[in-house]
C-alpha cells in the first residue's frame, strides 16, 4: 500500500501475497480503505469491494460550515455556495470544527 492520501473510499488488497489456499480459492482478497479510524472492511471479492466503494462514495454529506473558507451556511448543504467546496464525510472533519450532519 502507498503512503499517499487518497480521496474517498477505495478498494485495495490488504493481504498482499496470498499464502492461504482457501482465501485464494474464494477470491475474498480485497478490502476498503479511506474508512473512519478503527473501521475495517476486509475479506471481500473484487466485485463486492467495488460495489461497496461506489455506494459509499455516492453518499451526499451535509455541512453547516465550510471547512475550506469558513463560510457559515444558512441551511445545511452538500457544498459551499461561496467557494464550491463539497461537504466532506464526518470523519474527515478537522479537530475543533463544528459538527456536520450526514
Amino acid at each position: 500500500m502507498s503512503n499517499q492520501e487518497r480521496e474517498g473510499i477505495y478498494v485495495y488488497q490488504p493481504f498482499g501475497t496470498v499464502t492461504d489456499p482457501a482465501r485464494a480459492m474464494t477470491g475474498r482478497l480485497y478490502g476498503l480503505g479511506g474508512l473512519p479510524f478503527g473501521v475495517h472492511c476486509n475479506g471481500l471479492t473484487k466485485d463486492e469491494a467495488d460495489a461497496f466503494a461506489d455506494a459509499l462514495n455516492s453518499i451526499c454529506w451535509m455541512m453547516t460550515d465550510c471547512p475550506a473558507c469558513g463560510n457559515h451556511l444558512r441551511f445545511e448543504s452538500n457544498a459551499c455556495p461561496n467557494c464550491r467546496t463539497p461537504a466532506p464525510p464526518p470523519w474527515k472533519s478537522k479537530p475543533g470544527s463544528p459538527s456536520r450532519g450526514g
